[in-house]
């Protein structure tokens, strides 16, 4: 049964307050009142509003969505974007018609006297954080530069759209010394990209690695492994999860598979994925590489 604001603890009825204000600005495509309720630390840029408009309108649709609910007993702790000296978890779902989604969970803050969300995860982060946690074993060292370690031909009905080196940025991991990126693009919706990167230290790609699956695990719905890979890690992650409005059952999903080669990471991603898709193209992709080492 659907909780009622007045049932719920005064914080956290608080919060329902906060997230169906959040959740009509979105409806309404008002990115402004939307960002009002987020912490300060939390508000999408004004150069990716249309961006963010366009996918959570695409959200709403296909989950057909037409409201949300807290539960009057958080699940698990999140902790805020920004600090904060009382911050208050909560879980949260997302009603379509009369289906309730899986539990998401949050977190809020009080910031100039009112409660702003400031935080968000899929229902199994603290599941999948352990999962990510265990080393993945390392292939062997490999001769090949980063070029040649990327298949030549994407999946069927993909087209081509990207080929080239990766130059250093601001945030590129330590022990960096030269990437590779190709990708393919569907010509209906989503892509794939494949980077193959080699570092200093096998070490210092563990380490990559490691920081690549930890930033991701709060959007992650799954883990999966693939067969005769070892040293390959999969992880399924809702595509459009900076709405805060994502369950793992609506909308696109996204497929990432790290493979760890000595000191080189290969990283193959997969986009516009819709929830029952399986993991084939990361997989393919994934197998032809580990044949070319």
């Amino acid at each position: 049964m659907p909780i009622s604001t007045a049932t719920l603890p005064g914080d956290l009825a608080a919060v329902q307050a906060t997230l169906t204000r959040y959740f009509a600005a979105l409806t309404a495509g008002d990115f402004q009142a939307a960002m009002n309720e987020r912490c300060a630390a939390a508000r999408v840029p004004e150069d990716q509003r249309d961006l963010f408009l366009s996918q959570t309108e695409g959200l709403l649709e296909m989950g057909e969505m037409t409201a949300v609910e807290v539960s009057d007993k958080p699940g698990l702790q999140v902790l805020p974007i920004e600090a904060s000296t009382d911050p208050i978890p909560f879980d949260y779902a997302v009603i379509s018609g009369s289906k309730r989604s899986d539990w998401l969970h949050g977190v809020a803050i009080t910031q100039d006297g009112a409660v702003k969300l400031c935080g968000y995860a899929q229902p199994d982060i603290d599941r999948i954080t352990d999962e990510l946690k265990n080393a993945v074993p390392s292939g062997g060292d490999l001769t090949q530069t980063p070029v040649d370690l990327i298949p030549k031909n994407g999946p069927d009905g993909y087209e081509q759209v990207e080929d080239r080196a990766v130059s250093k940025g601001v945030t590129t991991p330590a022990g960096w010394q030269e990437s590779w990126t190709r990708v393919w693009q569907h010509p209906t919706f989503g892509g794939v990209r494949v980077t193959a990167t080699r570092f200093d230290t096998t070490a210092s790609a563990s380490t990559a690695l490691s920081a690549s699956l930890a930033k991701i695990a709060g959007d992650a719905t799954s883990t999966f492994t693939i067969d005769g890979i070892d040293n390959a890690i999969g992880v399924r992650y809702s595509a459009v999860a900076w709405t805060w409005l994502q369950p793992p059952n609506i909308g696109y999903q996204g497929d990432r598979v790290q493979m760890l080669f000595g000191n080189t990471l290969i990283t193959i991603e997969a986009t516009g994925l819709t929830p029952d898709e399986p993991h084939q193209v990361v997989t393919d992709l994934a197998i032809s590489i580990d044949n070319l080492t």
